[in-house]
């Protein structure tokens, strides 16, 4: 019995739709969300920071909508269709008075309870105007682990006390195993369906963010060919307590009494491309992993039993190319997964690879694996080649990396920029550009709608760069990209932390070009060494063997290096002792980078040796100034305090402000300091429009920094009062240089 009209539909009982045929087509479908996460708001103070008065405060607050240490149900009153952990975090806007948010992803366990102290999964809180998420590979850990991992983030002191926070706790109830409770798992059902490329064994959650370390990864398609490893329901229970070890077969627990370098399966998160082959066992002798795959196995490499038919072997994350392959055992077929991200010359094509594989008959499968080595490691486009020759070695951070650490560098100079591959950073690109509405002039015209679209982005500038430091070989590029018009042609590494000029990839110059400031630096460098060494009353010297510094007193005839080393070289008579293997072609080009800008510096004329044609090197050679004493005094001072860790004022700062405070300040010293030397460097390279006046604002800026200085310990309102008169004086020598700047 079937009923078409929808006229005569809604007048049926209910006895009668059910057993109509469009009932399913009539009945509204529903969203079904997950009931099983709960949200808690506590407050963390482990220092007992907050008075408690303000604490009585805290937990009286619920403007957000929260209440203290109560669970809110995800699922209850559809509240939480528009609210995620980002919304959270952004709920309380940053001001001086309050707390830290962070959202922490733990499983349900009483809180209070130190045997399960083992719960964090990750956490997420706001960093540099970004969201930032701590986590260990999907490893459950202590918080105070996770706190351990903001400190070293945000740089504080070993000293400095932890902060109070606000916690928002997201709690994950664990799931009812199915053999208890008489259900069968919808999931084994649904994994019979799947592609044998498409990896069988996923997360559970494939829309979460995965974490590795302190670097966000962005979600993986289920259509991208991957490979997430979890635990095989065939042998393990679906949850397991993070103090138990989880279940095993005998068979299983066989196999790990003979490999002891087994480990926990949920630490193996790969994001990579998989190549996957399959080859009958009916050719082959009797064969096993164990008596096959295993004794040939290197003892560089490590392997970890997944199942007791399945075993995973990788090389070190520093090893180059990276090895990465899996054998598996299934119903007489050998399926291998060999790692495909390493690029391969013409002979390692994906033929020879299957070859490899498929054409091993009877006792020759024993070398299977030896075959697989060489393929990755003998075949790689010549990786050692491109290592030498495409890298830099003679690079400024490589000579010099003390100018691009972030301790010494400013954040208003070297803001950070923002990571992630190119496809997020259009992706965010796109979403600016939708946010921002379109100011087009009504008197304009647009021929097109492709016109239109252009004349409605905003004028902005993003630069994609790279990282000098982490593209370094034995190293990973993070993506970079300014998203911000800096003024200053600098930014900094979220990985590394080191700022730079994206424009020539050396250390922040500004106000001075990039050429400017390696015009100033071939000779700033060679007199910064003067400045910082030099000792009245005594001769400062070069070693040429060994490119250090040594004094001697004047008057001393006697002036060879105090090395024993260097003696050996250096043996009278010297040209005919001369050693050429010493200062060869080689190593006076790559390994002398920085003695041959000093002898340019110094106009020290270099003989050749009349036999070889070889540049002959000086024993040593003799620093002398070779700038004007007041510019180089004045930028040594500024570039030495600059370098200073724990200063009387970095002191007198951490004791006395909250962390806000603290951050503000040592920035404040840093830009102060940095815009001292290199604005100094600038009038002395380039000359600028009314550059005596900016000499006589760079002093002037000089002299309260020092004034400061100088009355550490003073009140903390007199304190903050004078660092506020510094920032208005900072912001007008920036002015007046970016004028000055424009009228050049």
């Amino acid at each position: 019995m079937s009923y078409s009209d929808t006229e005569e539909y809604k007048f049926l009982n209910t006895s009668q739709k059910m057993r109509s045929l469009n009932y399913a087509k009539q009945r509204p479908s529903k969203k079904h969300t997950r009931n099983d996460f709960y949200v808690t708001k506590t407050l963390y103070d482990p220092m007992n920071t907050v008075s408690k008065k303000h604490r009585t405060k805290i937990l009286a607050d619920k403007l957000d909508g929260f209440s203290f240490n109560v669970p809110y149900s995800m699922n209850k009153k559809e509240r939480w269709e528009k609210i995620d952990r980002i919304a959270l975090l952004k709920i309380r806007q940053p001001s001086d008075d309050a707390l830290e948010t962070i959202v922490v992803n733990r499983v349900d366990v009483p809180y209070s309870d130190d045997s399960h102290g083992n719960t964090v999964k990750s956490i997420n809180l706001i960093q540099n105007d970004g969201i930032a998420t701590l986590g260990c590979g999907g490893r459950p850990h202590t918080l105070s682990h996770f706190v351990g991992q903001i400190r070293d983030l945000k740089h504080m002191d070993k000293k400095e006390a932890d902060p109070a926070r606000l916690l928002f706790n997201f709690s994950s109830t664990r799931q009812s195993p199915a053999k208890q409770t008489k259900r069968k798992s919808k999931q084994k059902k649904r994994r019979a369906y799947q592609n044998v490329f498409d990896t069988d064994y996923e997360d559970y959650d494939t829309s979460e963010t995965l974490v590795l370390d302190t670097l966000v990864l962005t979600p993986i398609r289920r259509s991208q060919l991957s490979l997430h490893l979890r635990k095989s329901p065939n042998f393990l229970p679906h949850y397991y307590d993070s103090e138990c070890e989880p279940y095993a077969s005998e068979e299983e627990s066989a196999v790990n009494e003979r490999d002891s370098s087994s480990c926990d399966k949920d630490s193996i998160k790969l994001n990579t491309i998989f190549e996957v082959i399959e080859t009958p066992l009916k050719s082959f002798e009797p064969f096993s992993i164990e008596g096959n795959i295993l004794p040939f196995i290197r003892k560089e490499l490590f392997k970890i039993w997944l199942e007791p038919k399945r075993l995973f072997i990788s090389s070190l994350e520093v090893s180059h190319p990276k090895f990465v392959i899996f054998f598996e055992e299934d119903q007489g077929i050998l399926r291998v997964r060999v790692s495909t991200d390493s690029s391969y010359t013409k002979a390692a094509s994906r033929s020879r690879l299957i070859d490899i594989v498929k054409t091993k008959k009877g006792s020759d499968i024993s070398a299977l694996f030896n075959d697989l080595y060489d393929f990755i490691n003998e075949t790689t486009k010549g990786w050692m080649e491109d290592y030498y020759h495409k890298y830099d070695w003679n690079c400024r951070i490589k000579r010099y990396p003390e100018g691009f650490r972030c301790r010494v560098n400013s954040k208003l100079i070297a803001p950070m920029a923002a990571s992630g591959f190119e496809f997020e950073q259009m992706n965010q690109l796109r979403q600016l550009y939708e946010q921002t509405s379109p100011k087009i002039d009504s008197r304009g015209t647009c021929s097109s709608s492709e016109s239109l679209a252009f004349q409605a982005k905003p004028r902005f500038e993003m630069r994609f760069v790279t990282c000098p430091k982490c593209a370094m070989p034995y190293d990973c590029p993070m993506p970079l990209a300014t998203t911000e018009d800096c003024v200053f042609n600098s930014c900094s590494c979220t990985k590394c932390f080191t700022a730079f000029c994206y424009l020539c990839e050396w250390e922040p110059h500004w106000p001075m070009s990039c050429e400017q400031f390696k015009k100033w630096t071939s000779r700033w460098d060679t007199q910064y060494f003067y400045e910082d060494h030099h000792i009245d009353g005594e001769q400062l010297r070069l070693c040429c063997a060994c490119e250090e510094f040594y004094s001697v007193p004047n008057g001393t005839e006697d002036k060879s290096c105090p090395r024993l080393v260097c003696n050996l070289y250096y043996r009278p008579p010297f040209v005919q002792s001369h050693d050429h293997s010493h200062d060869s072609k080689f190593n006076w080009n790559d390994m002398a980078i920085k003695l041959r800008r000093h002898l340019t510096a110094l106009k020290i004329n270099i003989k050749n040796c009349k036999i070889c044609g070889h540049e002959i090197l000086p024993e040593s050679v003799e620093l002398r100034p070779i700038m004007n004493s007041k510019t180089a005094e004045l930028c040594a001072y500024a570039r030495r305090q600059r370098f200073l860790q724990n200063s009387d004022f970095e002191k007198y700062v951490m004791a006395t402000f909250n962390a806000e405070k603290k951050e503000k300040f040592k920035n404040l010293r840093k830009t102060v300091l940095y815009l001292i030397e290199f604005c100094t460097g600038w009038i002395y390279v380039a000359k600028p429009f009314e550059w005596k006046h900016l000499s006589v604002e760079i002093s002037n800026l000089n002299n309260s920094l020092q004034f400061i200085e100088q009355q550490i310990p003073s009140a903390r309102d007199d304190f903050m009062k004078h660092m506020d008169e510094l920032e208005e004086e900072t912001k007008n020598l920036i002015e007046l240089v970016r004028k000055s700047l424009r009228q050049s």
